[in-house]
């Protein structure tokens, strides 16, 4: 038995039509997932990325962490926008840092 081109393309337009829907429904997903992402980021990288600006991120763990802080804060201070809880995240950056580097003692 053989189909008729109308049965032909009306099964090909609801298959068309159940991946557009599973397409749309990922990208509303992706979308709400990305919306979730970006409001729990820093009020700074926000305001970086609204204004289109690059910037660098800068982990923790890293060897030049802090040396890069303390540049960041220097300058910040300079120009008087160093808050007291800059200064208090920095000082806790710092312990952590030199809590980090200390070396394991021998037992």
């Amino acid at each position: 038995m053989y189909k008729s081109e109308n049965d032909i393309s009306t099964g090909a337009m609801a298959r068309m039509s159940s991946m557009y829907q599973l397409r749309r429904i990922e990208a509303e997903r992706n979308n709400r997932a990305m919306a979730i992402a970006f409001d729990n980021l820093h009020p700074r990288v926000k305001k970086l990325l609204a204004k289109n600006r690059k910037f660098i991120v800068i982990g923790e763990h890293e060897s030049y962490y802090m040396d890069v802080y303390a540049i960041i804060r220097e300058h910040e201070t300079r120009k008087g926008t160093w808050t007291e809880e800059d200064e208090a995240a920095f000082a806790a950056s710092q312990l952590a840092n030199t809590e980090h580097a200390k070396p394991d003692s021998v037992h």
